[in-house]
């Protein structure tokens, strides 16, 4: 997308930020180099709540949306309300505040107030059984979160390389200058060294003189601690500061003049519907789950689209909150989106053809090689003369599908692609078992792909995912070598997708909710057991063909 011509559409939009809190959206809106509404209202879909701001940072068009409120409740019904009006989500970013923990658990780099948190995983740390003694998190290939796409976790593992990380630190170090020198930014600046304390874990946020209240004399971590004291600054309460842990980091400067600049920790987040109030059990769960720090929206986008957490670090978990460093946390979790949206890529759509492909989804790029071309093998005798041009076609197709989401114009484009694959199948009979292969891998997609538009009855819908399962058979019987238990392992899980979603069609057929209910269950445990095998089968590519997998377990599973 061009950097100065504004998108015609919200289809357009590919990168969307999401906020919990207004100083968090004041933050990011304040980084636009160009506000798009100024020009002219974009609508929205008739079925989506959120509120949005439209804008350009660098090279990327963005729109922006605040949550009604914390938690992870409200960020899933925003994320899913997203992809009403955002049909071509590439990247969502969580951007705020959030809670630190003092040093990372892998790298004992330490951690201090306004450094940013980047999240290359995201764990519900508050999803499982609480019992009398304990509480044990779920933990199991169904309740995980997935991990990143590939697009995401490739462009992550480039940013932590010496020269990106150097880069991004300069980058939002400058920026969040540039924000701070605004008018309007004069509370979000640095709050002052002397207010960057971390106390010892043991030691609790509450009145320290029993004239003040009772709460003084509560030693015990179970002893109660009056409501008062829990709003109160740690300066009100009299916590005695000879308690804190001494922070290399903040001693290294002076105290009246320096600002420490923010560094950038990439690694898990912990999300919950909780606010991390415990400095005992901010570090249990850290060195339990080598988490790096604490917030409440990531999961619930995470479920929804390609999710990053980009947060900086208000407080350290623990009881002695102060909210004076919330503005400035904003700020700098807000120039270090901007930094990182300066790195991730555009999308050219003038030539899908060839940089399309870099962004084939998992199940299309199973269909290709290593190029983003179908593995079609030389003929030698050139008895072919359109074979490039009928597999080119096909890609093209292919590419412009996954670029866009439903509706009957894509079905013109999955006709046009199976009538390619078809030709392309027609010719291959003096070729190796490979080709015919991945020929019948895209011609399942794309009827996979046929049966999941509600634009068509039931029947039609059946129909399409029932050729799928023949197209899946008659892959089995191309394998190239029927004892391989890798690629069997992979076309088993394909069928079971398959499976899956004739299963539920035939459930919704029927108008019985116990029965769509039932069958999105049994679809969701059957991916489960086909993931097991092949992780069984060939654990080195695992990650690799179960991506897509994982996106259709998910969709199984929100329909439990």
């Amino acid at each position: 997308m061009s950097d100065e011509r504004r998108p015609p559409a919200p289809e357009d939009y590919e990168v969307i930020v999401i906020c919990a809190l207004r100083e968090e959206l004041d933050a990011v809106q304040a980084l636009f180099e160009q506000d798009w509404e100024e020009v002219q209202q974009y609508p929205k879909a008739r079925n989506d709540p959120n509120a949005y701001a439209f804008g350009r940072i660098g090279k990327h068009n963005i729109a922006v949306t605040k949550m009604p409120g914390m938690g992870k409740k409200n960020s899933t019904s925003v994320a899913s309300h997203l992809p009403h009006t955002f049909p071509h989500i590439r990247l969502g970013l969580v951007v705020g505040i959030c809670g630190g923990v003092p040093s990372d658990p892998k790298s004992c780099a330490e951690i201090i107030r306004g450094d940013v948190i980047i999240s290359t995983a995201v764990i519900q740390y508050d999803f499982g059984w609480q019992y009398s003694d304990k509480f044990v998190k779920k933990d199991t290939l169904q309740d995980n979160l997935g991990r990143p796409n590939a697009e995401i976790l490739s462009f992550l593992e480039m940013m932590q390389g010496r020269f990106h990380h150097k880069r991004l630190k300069q980058r939002t170090f400058a920026y969040l200058d540039d924000l701070l020198k605004n008018d309007e930014f004069q509370l979000s600046r640095y709050p002052g060294i002397e207010y960057d304390i971390l106390f010892r874990p043991e030691y609790r946020h509450k009145h320290q003189n029993a004239i003040d209240c009772q709460c003084a004399n509560c030693e015990n971590p179970n002893d109660g601690v009056c409501d008062e004291a829990l709003m109160e600054t740690c300066e009100h309460c009299q916590c005695d500061v000879t308690k804190k842990v001494h922070r290399r980091r903040l001693s290294e400067l002076n105290a009246r003049t320096d600002v420490p600049k923010p560094e950038i920790h990439f690694g898990e987040v912990a999300s919950g519907d909780a606010v991390m109030k415990s400095g005992y059990h901010r570090d249990w769960l850290a060195k339990n789950e080598q988490v790096i720090g604490f917030e409440m929206e990531g999961a619930g986008v995470w479920e929804n689209f390609p999710t990053i957490v980009v947060k900086s670090v208000a407080d350290y978990s623990d009881s002695h909150k102060d909210y004076r460093w919330q503005s400035y946390a904003a700020a700098c979790a807000a120039a270090c989106m901007k930094a990182l949206l300066e790195q991730w890529r555009v999308t050219d759509h003038t030539r899908p053809t060839e940089l399309g492909r870099t962004f084939l989804s998992p199940m299309i790029r199973q269909v290709t090689d290593g190029n983003g071309m179908l593995d079609v093998e030389s003929v030698g005798d050139r008895a072919m003369p359109s074979k490039d041009k009928i597999i080119d076609a096909a890609i093209t197709t292919l590419t412009r599908i996954h670029q866009r989401d439903e509706g009957l114009a894509i079905k013109e484009d999955l006709d046009a692609a199976q009538r390619n694959f078809i030709e392309a199948l027609s010719h291959s009979s003096n070729q190796g078992v490979s080709t015919r292969h991945r020929l019948f891998w895209g011609l399942m997609i794309v009827r996979r792909r046929l049966s999941c538009y509600k634009e068509f009855n039931f029947s039609q819908r059946i129909e399409h995912i029932e050729m799928a399962e023949s197209f899946s058979n008659d892959l089995r019987k191309t394998l190239i070598e029927p004892g391989n238990p890798s690629l069997n392992a992979q076309v088993t899980l394909e069928q079971t997708i398959n499976w899956g979603i004739k299963t539920i069609l035939k459930a919704k057929q029927k108008g019985r909710a116990d029965e769509v209910k039932r069958a999105n269950a049994d679809a969701a445990r059957g991916i489960d057991t086909s993931l097991e095998e092949l992780k069984k089968a060939d654990p080195a590519s695992f990650s690799h063909h179960s991506e897509a997998a994982f996106s259709w377990r998910t969709k199984f599973s929100k329909n439990m």
